[in-house]
């Protein structure tokens, strides 16, 4: 959707500048520092959000945090939005990427590991059981090559959508022309296709698939032999003191429990 925004009078600049200048003046030196912009990946920002939560009681410093897919997200870093951390759910999407405060590239600090799920609707059900558990390839297999309408992330620019794809083209299924697929702009999105009943299934992250588990008619673990392992990174873009203390946060024991209720491993 494209969106005509009109241009701002004269006067309005002006005011808004005044203004800008007259809170610039006010703040004080014991007034918070920076907002520590964070772009995190869809499967992970709820996550994130909540370790942020914490990490601002602690602290006083603002988290902000900015999710999509991950290569969405690479994208706004290349043409310049403000991004001091970067979580995507692949390292290589930060492959390149140059830290703003650094002549050299962005290092990653491994936080977490994720699973992939193949998620049911509820009605009709296809399957009763609602728990997360191993389920051999050709149950897998049988399901999908069965069901109506695969909802899976864009592989172009999720990288779940690229870990399903490898699981498809594993099982045999064609993953670039089967007209049974319909793709989601994120990995959250394609979840909610299915809790809202317009996919009969769905190739999604096991958090995902946990966020919905209340709308769903079945949570089956895809073997990780099926595809490429899921491992999260976050990367210091933009280290003004601040952004690298997050990291240690997300990656510090108090925040291991956090990752575990959402559903991640988290590394030790």
């Amino acid at each position: 959707m494209i969106y005509n925004i009109p241009p701002i009078p004269r006067h309005a600049l002006w005011t808004a500048l005044l203004v800008m200048t007259v809170a610039s003046g006010a703040c004080s030196p014991s007034e918070p520092g920076p907002t520590i912009d964070v772009f995190a990946a869809a499967s992970v920002a709820d996550c994130v959000e909540d370790i942020g939560r914490q990490f601002e009681g602690s602290t006083g410093r603002r988290i902000r945090v900015t999710r999509g897919a991950s290569g969405l997200l690479r994208q706004q870093i290349e043409f310049g939005a403000k991004c001091d951390v970067f979580i995507p759910a692949d390292p290589q999407y930060a492959d390149g990427l140059k830290s703003a405060s650094a002549a050299s590239s962005a290092q990653g600090r491994r936080v977490a590991r994720n699973r992939l799920v193949l998620i049911l609707r509820k009605d009709p059900p296809i399957h009763p059981d609602v728990d997360v558990h191993e389920t051999p390839d050709a149950k897998i297999a049988e399901v999908l090559r069965t069901a109506g309408r695969i909802a899976i992330a864009n592989p172009e620019h999720a990288p779940a959508g690229q870990r399903a794809r490898q699981v498809l083209d594993a099982l045999n299924i064609d993953a670039t022309s089967d007209p049974r697929l319909v793709f989601g702009e994120d990995v959250r999105l394609t979840a909610r296709y299915v809790a809202e009943a317009h996919a009969e299934c769905a190739i999604v992250y096991q958090t995902d698939g946990l966020a919905f588990k209340d709308q769903l008619g079945g949570i089956l673990l895809i073997p990780q032999s099926l595809h490429d392992a899921i491992e999260y990174d976050a990367f210091v873009m933009n280290d003004h003191g601040d952004a690298s203390a997050f990291v240690d946060f997300v990656a510090s024991d108090r925040a291991m429990d956090i990752w575990r209720q959402h559903g991640f491993d988290p590394v030790e």
